[in-house]
């Protein structure tokens, strides 16, 4: 008897420590990795972990609060990139002056007098090759130190009188022209009081600046020192007329060809001037330029007669194509008038030029026949009773 009690006892105990170590085998209830550990656990429907919910001590709960202005300080959010470095010449695509319309002002072109700096400076300039504006904006001034008879003050008042002058200029990429500084880039090399008297005819005197003993100088000159002057400066302007060709033919490709493209091709010499005044930082000193470059330089001619294709009627034209099509649409419109008295509406004569023309599959952009009419000297345009232009052989 107590033999078979002793044996159920120790199967009892062998049952509790396999039981046991099958417990420590078995693994935790979402450990598992496998299909085959599945049977190891018992079902679970998920949701002991939210019911634990209910137990959590509330004191251990941290409230939410606004966070204060010293940690927004401390932890800014860049919502802004950095930009791509992109260099500016990738941006555009250079297809010459003809379509920039916009170039390098000519206040780089000045000669470094209109800084007034100290004659000593000046001097020292001139004899080291800085004669110009864009000479010394290119040069490294800190290197002056080693010129001879250059010192620190001079350096300082060189530099401070430079950033004064530039000081709210566009130097690059400028879509006006400063025609006084235009004017000054060739006069200023002179001598100032020669020049100014050669400018007091054309009411530019006031771009070479003289000190009181100068003007008194001047006042007192008799007429035939002032004309043997005024022979002397224009000598002396004379010689730099490829400069000045240079200037002006870059004038004409960037702000006047591509502005008579957007007017259908062409355009007569008030029209060009009266948009060259508009783009002039100085209207009315801009006209007395131009008078002055007609007159010095281009013998009286319009002084962008030589840069743009011109017909013999003072018309002009950005290219010799759109000069043959004005030729073809006003010897057209001639053959209409085979009486001097016939008159046509402007109109009704546009529309019939435009049928012809489309007869032998020729067309131009819109407007262009129309403007060609009222361009063209051999036709008279005129306002009629009916409140219609009326088109006349002139």
């Amino acid at each position: 008897m107590g033999t078979n009690y002793d044996n159920e006892n120790d199967r009892n105990n062998l049952r509790e420590a396999n039981v046991a170590t099958l417990a420590q085998q078995a693994p935790a209830r979402g450990s598992f990795r496998s299909f085959e550990d599945v049977f190891r656990t018992s079902y679970s429907h998920g949701l002991e972990a939210i019911y634990n919910i209910e137990t959590v001590d509330l004191k251990s709960v941290r409230r939410l609060n606004e966070p204060s202005l010293t940690r927004l300080n401390q932890k800014k959010i860049n919502l802004n990139p950095e930009p791509l470095c992109i260099f500016e010449t990738q941006l555009e695509f250079d297809f010459g002056d003809g379509y920039r319309e916009s170039m390098d002002s000519f206040v780089l072109n000045e000669p470094i007098q209109v800084l007034k700096i100290s004659k000593h400076a000046e001097k020292c300039l001139y004899d080291n090759g800085m004669s110009t504006l864009s000479m010394l904006l290119k040069a490294d001034l800190t290197q002056f130190v080693y010129l001879r008879g250059m010192g620190q003050g001079h350096i300082d008042e060189i530099r401070q009188k430079l950033n004064e002058y530039i000081s709210g200029r566009i130097l690059q990429g400028s879509r006006s022209i400063d025609f006084y500084a235009w004017m000054r880039s060739l006069i200023l090399a002179g001598n100032t009081k020669k020049m100014h008297v050669m400018l007091e005819p054309f009411k530019l005197s006031d771009l070479c600046g003289l000190s009181a003993a100068e003007n008194v100088e001047v006042r007192r000159l008799s007429a035939e020192k002032r004309h043997e002057w005024c022979d002397e400066m224009a000598l002396e302007l004379i010689s730099k007329k490829a400069h000045l060709e240079r200037d002006m033919k870059k004038v004409a490709d960037v702000y006047v060809l591509p502005w008579m493209r957007r007017r259908l091709g062409f355009a007569t010499q008030q029209e060009i001037l009266e948009h060259l005044l508009r783009i002039s930082l100085v209207p009315l000193g801009a006209q007395m330029i131009f008078s002055f470059f007609s007159e010095i330089y281009f013998g009286g001619r319009f002084p962008l007669a030589d840069f743009l294709i011109q017909n013999d009627k003072n018309l002009f034209f950005v290219d010799q194509e759109t000069l043959c099509a004005f030729d073809a649409v006003v010897a057209k419109a001639k053959t209409y008038f085979y009486k001097s008295q016939l008159s046509y509406t402007l109109a009704e004569l546009t529309m019939l030029l435009t049928k012809e023309f489309a007869l032998s599959w020729q067309s131009f952009p819109c407007g262009f026949i129309e403007k060609s009419l009222r361009a063209c000297s051999c036709f008279r345009v005129r306002n009629a009773e009916n409140g219609q232009l009326n088109v006349r052989l002139a």
